[in-house]
């Protein structure tokens, strides 16, 4: 009987010593459990603000006067603030373009833009958007430009061609050089009814690119960023093309002063007007010792000295030249990292052109 009540009580403190042995196991359990979920919720808060460090927002104002002929110095510092988001950096930039508040914009402060975000674009850790211009004539100059040609919308839809203006990108490619010369053609046809070629604008186009080459650093002439945007106005009587060109790079200026300083010290310029006004004249060059060097800019003057375009407007870093009126051109305060050129045709220098060739 003894024997029987021993095993009894052996047994219930097996029992007894297994529940507690589960009882340890599910209380240590349930602490691994509520430990591990606080391990995981600070690697979540630590991982977040590490994304939150690494993440910066940034909002460029366009002001309310958006042109490159009015008030260059604004668009100066808009291209220049986003030039400065374009150097190496761990954050991923989300910058926003807030062009809502412009009461005037032209076609030259667009383009521009166009060819500044689209060389950030290829920049993997930037995200450009913006707000398009809110009042009715500026909104309309924006959507008709042809920039949104190159953006999506928010939810990555392309958006519809909303008129017959155009900004191109231009390159060295075959496609890119049909690209021009039919835009050139549509141009000529706007003016004259008929389709034709008009080669001293392709001349032009073909010099500012090669030119553009010529001068920058080998290593990152691929990456050369130029558009060709034309518009048209709506009178009837006396249609008018207007072209642009934008070149995102060095700029002539600079270009010239790092190429050739002590040549133009010796000229005793003191001005960067006379120093860009000397490069259209082909003053320098020949202390390079290359044959095609400066060929460029002399030539697009000589397109509007002979007639062959009008009101030739050059803005590279720190000058903006006028051919048209030597009183509009000036010193600004601002730098453009790049060139800029504004040119129009209309009948009159077609027919001026046609006279040349026939003789």
């Amino acid at each position: 009987m003894k024997k029987k009540r021993k095993l009894i009580n052996i047994h219930l403190r097996t029992l007894s010593l297994l529940r507690k042995r589960k009882k340890s196991k599910e209380k240590k359990k349930r602490r691994n459990i509520l430990n591990n979920q606080a391990t995981k919720e600070k690697q979540d808060k630590v991982s977040k603000n590490k994304f939150t460090n690494r993440v910066e927002n940034v909002t460029i104002d366009g002001g309310t006067i958006f042109t490159l002929f009015k008030n260059p110095d604004n668009v100066l510092n808009i291209v220049n603030r986003l030039d400065k988001y374009k150097k190496s950096s761990n954050k991923i930039r989300n910058i926003r373009i807030d062009l809502s508040h412009i009461i005037e914009i032209d076609l030259g402060a667009i383009s521009f833009l166009l060819a500044k975000v689209n060389e950030l674009a290829k920049t993997q850790r930037i995200r450009i958007w913006g707000d398009a211009p809110s009042e009715p004539e500026c909104k309309k100059t924006f959507y008709e430009s042809g920039f949104l040609d190159y953006m999506t919308d928010l939810s990555g839809n392309k958006f519809k061609k909303q008129s017959d203006n155009f900004i191109i990108n231009v390159g060295s490619e075959k496609t890119r050089n049909e690209n021009v010369g039919k835009t050139i053609e549509r141009s000529i046809k706007f003016i004259t009814g008929q389709e034709t070629k008009y080669p001293p604008v392709y001349s032009i186009v073909q010099e500012i690119c090669s030119n553009s080459v010529e001068w920058a650093n080998p290593k990152k002439s691929k990456n050369t960023n130029w558009f060709l945007g034309v518009s048209y106005n709506n009178d009837t009587a006396n249609p008018v093309a207007t072209y642009i060109m934008t070149d995102v790079g060095f700029g002539i200026i600079n270009t010239l002063n790092r190429r050739f300083g002590k040549y133009i010290e010796a000229l005793k310029l003191t001005k960067d007007t006379e120093v860009l006004e000397k490069a259209f004249d082909r003053r320098y060059g020949s202390k390079s010792g290359e044959a095609n060097r400066n060929r460029g800019l002399p030539l697009i003057k000589d397109r509007f000295t002979k007639s062959y375009i009008e009101d030739l407007v050059v803005i590279t870093n720190n000058v903006l030249l006028d051919f048209n009126n030597s009183a509009n051109t000036k010193i600004m305060s601002g730098s453009l990292p790049g060139t800029f050129y504004c040119w129009k045709i209309n009948l009159k220098c077609i027919e001026i052109w046609n006279k040349v060739e026939l003789n």
